[in-house]
């Protein structure tokens, strides 16, 4: 059988015996770090799951969002475009968009898993009560689909976390869409106690987000612990990074072939590139912006 499918029916074995899917993944393909194919199966398994803890806890969440909009706020301007990146279910997100300061911001979030975005769009749309009001597409974090600097602010809630070992090609890929800031709401390794430390190592987590985005030209403003942290095993700092000033860069925000400049055309149930010849699937009005989704598609749909 097909590794691929072999690893599908034993993550459903696991997921409903209670079990780690990732650490299994890893361990099973013999792997030291999580890879985006067992990030993406791990999250499809688990959607659902956090509509329903917020449900549950939902002034343990609150507090979180109120606590963390303050930081976006403080940078936010009017018509400041925002992404986020890995918004999952957009639990947190619909919360931050209710906080919004600002005015007439473009909102854009992504996650790699599509059922956490189509759930996230009905959660989105229940709580914010205004429809199409966040941009939603599914992409990864290493290859975003859209232009250099053309998004003012990137943020993300924990993430980048189970991106452990790829810190340095994420950062450079934020660097490379955001425009002016990254507000980033993750774990700290270096700022960890020894017993966080051991699981953030077992799980894969992210360990030199500061290293790695100062390698690649972003600089550190601001590191603070959140005090309303949700999970005090995996406590949360927000991380404020400014870009080098890009005045002469002015770019509109369109699809791309993930990870480039090639502008995506939009047709009735799909994008395709010009350039490449590649298209891109829309499924019940989501695009899947995934190189490794896309096919190649020669259209002779040429205007006479």
């Amino acid at each position: 059988m097909n590794r691929f499918f072999k690893d599908l029916i034993d993550t459903k074995q696991a997921y409903n015996e209670g079990k780690n899917i990732t650490d299994l993944l890893k361990k099973k393909n013999k792997l030291n770090k999580n890879t985006k194919e067992i990030i993406e199966i791990a999250y499809e398994f688990q959607s659902g799951e956090y509509v329903k803890e917020f449900n549950k806890n939902k002034n343990i969440y609150n507090k979180y969002i109120n606590e963390i909009s303050e930081y976006i706020n403080k940078y936010t301007k009017d018509k400041y475009s925002i992404l986020d990146i890995g918004c999952g279910e957009a639990t947190t997100l619909s919360g931050i968009v209710k906080k919004l300061i600002s005015k007439k911001n473009a909102i854009y979030a992504f996650d790699i898993s599509l059922s956490r975005i189509y759930i996230g769009k009905k959660f989105s749309q229940e709580k914010i009560r205004k429809k199409n009001l966040i941009n939603f597409f599914v992409a990864n974090i290493s290859q975003i689909p859209l232009k250099d600097k053309s998004i003012d602010i990137i943020i993300s809630s924990h993430s980048l976390e189970p991106n452990g070992g790829n810190e340095s090609v994420l950062s450079k890929e934020l660097i490379r869409v955001a425009k002016k800031k990254l507000i980033l709401f993750e774990p700290c390794f270096e700022q960890a106690s020894k017993k966080i430390k051991k699981r953030m190592l077992r799980y894969g987590y992210i360990t030199n987000l500061e290293k790695s985005m100062k390698k690649h030209g972003a600089i550190l403003e601001k590191r603070v612990p959140i005090k309303n942290t949700i999970d005090k095993l995996n406590p949360t700092f927000c991380y404020i990074f400014s870009l080098p000033e890009t005045s002469s860069i002015k770019s509109r925000i369109s699809f791309t072939d993930p990870g480039t400049n090639n502008k995506l055309e939009k047709k009735e149930n799909y994008f395709i590139s010009k350039i490449t010849n590649l298209s891109y699937p829309i499924i019940n009005k989501i695009p899947i912006l995934r190189q490794e989704k896309a096919i190649i598609f020669k259209s002779s749909d040429k205007k006479n």
